[in-house]
């Protein structure tokens, strides 16, 4: 039986979320006005134009888990946004960076990744997400729900 995308998406939810009173309801962050420092940026962009000029996946691999690179989530998160236009290489980063040997992705990485699959209604590749959230006993947040809520037209 084949159902309409968006309730292929909420039946992928309901799946791999737990009943609502176990969801840790995040709290908003402080607004922040300060502007990241120029060699953040300059990494962004020299990680950035890696990812979107690679032909070669082994040679992406090996230079995104170099043990050079500090990876945080904010890190990730802006790199994210920065290939928001790049959809499919957007997510081979997040995939890429699963197999490092000290990062693991946060709530909001996940969100990020979520929301570009569904942009591309990519939806084993949500499901994927969801059940990689689950295994690192991270829940859907209420953002991730209206993420792939919004997305599911």
């Amino acid at each position: 039986m084949s159902h309409p995308p968006k309730r292929k998406m909420f039946s992928l939810l309901s799946r791999y979320t737990p009943p609502y009173s176990k969801i840790p309801l995040n709290m908003p962050k402080p607004f922040s006005t300060t502007t990241p420092p120029p060699q953040n940026i300059s990494i962004v962009t020299t990680l950035t134009n890696l990812i979107l000029t690679s032909t070669d996946a082994q040679s992406l691999t090996q230079a995104l888990l170099s043990p050079s690179i500090n990876w945080t989530p904010h890190l990730v998160n802006t790199i994210l946004k920065h290939l928001w236009n790049h959809g499919p290489k957007a997510l081979q980063f997040f995939h890429l960076l699963r197999n490092h040997p000290t990062y693991i992705h946060s709530p909001s990485s996940f969100d990020h990744a979520i929301d570009i699959a569904a942009r591309l209604r990519n939806y084993n590749t949500i499901s994927t997400l969801l059940h990689s959230m689950r295994t690192l006993r991270l829940h859907p947040s209420p953002k991730t729900f209206a993420i792939i809520a919004e997305r599911g037209d």
